[in-house]
């Protein structure tokens, strides 16, 4: 589909590919859609859990998958989905009136809270029809005197509230993201994944598709994919070789000053020396054999 995009580049026929990707920067599952990021969360989800044999325990996503598929693709498969909403509360219109999410909704009254304090009844239950979906409406009858009503509604009737069955599940989620504990580990969101869209594009040069049609754009995107695991996997095992060799040579360091300890120390005996040295070399086969 054509989309804007980035850096005021303007507009461009473009697919969206998403990655999921854990601690040590490896795509464990990738898509690519031409239209729709969200589309994408379930299926990925079923494909790292097929590549690693485990179900993921928790996702981090950003604003863009605040969406009912995502929060539903996460509840079905018991995943633990850190998401925030962007900007919340967010505003509807130009003029600036308040967002539904800056009504509090209270389940043990069923009703409503507004900024200034007033209180949203129940008015109406409405059924599914081919226009509309079930929703419930609520509304309060103070809004006439109200000293924020220029900020909140425009309808002489006052301020009306839209209650869908998805809303329980993205309140929940709000609530969730405004617990410290759930934005720490929000944080670490851009340090995992981002760097990996930045070696993609940076490093293997994936500004843009060379291929045409969406499957041959798969194609292409997935060859990008395994070549970056790849790369991980160099840098991993380099980083790797790094520490053994680091702490081989420590070994080494302790075998060859055991001795000089010895004379310092008389009562230490010469079986430890032995053993010391036989250490060594166990660890060290051991090492090469795993190379």
């Amino acid at each position: 589909m054509v989309q804007r995009l980035k850096r005021g580049r303007g507009f461009a026929a473009s697919y969206k590919p998403s990655v999921l990707a854990n601690e040590d920067r490896i795509i464990m599952a990738h898509a690519l859609d031409a239209s729709s990021e969200t589309l994408m969360i379930a299926p990925m989800l079923d494909q790292s859990t097929r590549v690693t044999g485990m179900q993921a325990e928790e996702v981090l996503l950003d604003a863009g998958y605040f969406d009912d598929e995502v929060i539903e693709a996460t509840l079905a498969r018991d995943v633990s989905l850190l998401c925030p909403e962007g900007q919340w509360p967010a505003k509807t219109r130009e003029e600036g009136l308040f967002h539904k999410s800056a009504f509090d909704y209270h389940p043990q009254t069923d009703t409503y809270h507004c900024p200034a304090g007033q209180t949203l009844i129940l008015l109406r239950k409405c059924e599914q029809t081919l226009r509309t979906r079930e929703h419930r409406v609520y509304g309060a009858t103070t809004c006439g005197d109200c000293h924020l009503r220029a900020n909140c509604t425009k309808a002489a009737q006052g301020r009306r509230i839209k209650r869908y069955p998805e809303d329980e599940p993205r309140e929940a989620l709000r609530l969730v993201m405004q617990h410290p504990q759930a934005r720490r580990i929000f944080s670490q969101r851009k340090a995992i994944v981002e760097p990996v869209f930045s070696s993609l594009r940076c490093q293997q040069g994936l500004n843009r598709f060379r291929r045409r049609g969406l499957q041959a754009v798969k194609r292409e995107f997935a060859l990008h994919v395994l070549a970056h695991n790849l790369s991980r996997a160099v840098a991993l095992s380099r980083a790797l070789f790094t520490l053994l060799y680091a702490v081989l040579r420590r070994l080494r360091q302790a075998v060859y000053d055991f001795p000089e300890r010895a004379r310092q120390h008389p009562q230490a005996s010469a079986t430890n020396h032995i053993h010391a040295r036989a250490s060594c070399a166990n660890t060290a086969e051991t090492f090469c054999d795993g190379l």
